[in-house]
């Protein structure tokens, strides 16, 4: 292996930690939640006021994060902000009062937004663009390993220590690889001596010029793709969150069969991810970046036509008496293609952006995730308070024939994100 190809594993194994603890620790509290009612009988009121505090901050923190990273070292923000998180979990529990802890986890959810960002600036100086999908895909599943063995971390660890000494638990392990991530992690592969022959831009001679926040906001491509991170990641939470409410309450399923509905869903939802990025690297390094278009577009069309037939199937096929196996084969279809679908969209909001505003292109794109994120949550209980769970999913289905619309009449869209052309000589 070239001294290269081990940096490159080094830098993703840290980051992939790193990042695994990053996503655990802002779920920490949810994961805790039945021991916390248990031991310090707090009410529905007090921990919806905590849980709401860090996702609050977690959105403003993830736009100002990717703003930052344009502007300061990546390599050492990351470890900076899971230092903070780590330090401000262990306080939380030091807190005796319902006030102090709202403050203290919304703080939390600042520190929480210098993650993610900090990650795709590393990705793109490390990775070349055949290796940028997969890398950044499988970065990705940190956040579904994170979600699925927490639980299970959590309540062993409550159950035996208390919800306080779990917390504490989460916040130093956190603390000792923020550390290690000061040490390891490294800005670019010229840090450590290491020159590299590729680019993340395989076109003619570059005759931009230097690049601002309004050019960033003026492309148009980057307005496509935020409109996609909003659609997807209202459909991949509207299913998740309320196709396991349709099944029980509208067709009386148990809740484990809902259980088993959500699982499918994240398997797929893993799975369709690195797929998604292996097979739409082959692309790339067949074509290259293009000026029009994107060599993953094939696959982003194949995911969004499945996900519009697994959930019409969904919507209209499955009933009371459906065969379990059947809607576990829906549920997993659904996942990958929503899952892999947003891997990919984060990767052409990376890959297509000048280097220098690349942090910058992908704070917006995420305001769209959060509107998205938003709109699935309140706005289609409220439907399916007035209506039912069914009229719910049946608007979710409306918004993936919306998506695909947009996907073909911006098919041949230039992919430029924050470049100002000038004249060549």
């Amino acid at each position: 292996m070239t001294r290269l190809g081990t940096w490159q594993i080094v830098m993703f194994s840290t980051m992939f930690v790193g990042y695994t603890l990053y996503y655990y620790n802002r779920k920490s509290f949810s994961f805790i939640m039945p021991y916390v009612i248990e031991e310090d009988n707090f009410d529905k009121p007090t921990l919806g006021a905590i849980t709401s505090s860090i996702y609050m901050s977690y959105t403003l923190s993830k736009f100002a994060g990717g703003i930052m990273s344009d502007k300061v070292n990546a390599s050492r923000m990351f470890p900076f902000g899971l230092l903070g998180v780590g330090l401000l979990v262990v306080a939380f529990t030091l807190c005796t009062s319902l006030k102090m802890m709202v403050v203290v986890w919304f703080v939390q959810g600042l520190f929480q937004g210098m993650g993610w960002p900090a990650c795709g600036k590393l990705l793109k100086k490390w990775f070349p663009p055949s290796k940028l999908g997969i890398y950044w895909s499988l970065l990705s599943t940190s956040m579904n390993i994170a979600g699925g063995a927490g639980p299970v971390v959590a309540a062993l660890l409550s159950s035996s220590y208390g919800w306080r000494t779990a917390l504490q638990a989460s916040g130093l392990v956190a603390i000792v690889v923020s550390f290690l991530s000061f040490v390891i992690l490294k800005e670019s592969p010229s840090e450590v001596g290491i020159e590299t022959a590729f680019t993340h831009h395989k076109k003619k001679k570059d005759t931009s010029e230097p690049t601002s926040v309004i050019d960033v906001v003026r492309t148009p491509f980057l307005w496509v793709l935020i409109m996609y991170c909003l659609l997807n990641i209202f459909m991949a939470n509207a299913i998740s969150d309320w196709g396991q409410l349709y099944l029980i309450q509208e067709l009386n399923y148990s809740p484990t069969t809902g259980g088993v509905f959500v699982s499918a869903f994240q398997i797929g939802a893993v799975i369709g991810s690195i797929v998604a990025g292996y097979v739409t690297d082959k692309q790339v390094n067949k074509q290259g970046l293009r000026d029009a278009g994107s060599a993953r577009f094939p696959f982003l069309l194949v995911t969004i036509l499945a996900l519009l037939f697994s959930l019409h199937c969904f919507n209209s096929l499955v009933s009371s008496e459906s065969n379990l196996l059947f809607i576990c084969v829906l549920s997993f279809i659904m996942g990958f293609c929503a899952f892999g679908h947003q891997s990919l969209n984060g990767v052409l909001v990376i890959e297509h952006s000048t280097p220098v505003m690349s942090g910058t292109a992908h704070a917006f794109f995420s305001l769209g995730g959060g509107v998205g994120a938003v709109l699935a949550g309140y706005p289609l209980s409220i439907v399916a308070k007035h209506f039912n769970w069914y009229t719910s999913l049946i608007i979710v289905e409306g918004a993936v024939i919306l998506h695909l619309l947009i996907m073909l009449s911006t098919w041949n869209i230039s992919t430029a994100i924050g470049k100002r052309r000038i004249k060549s000589e």
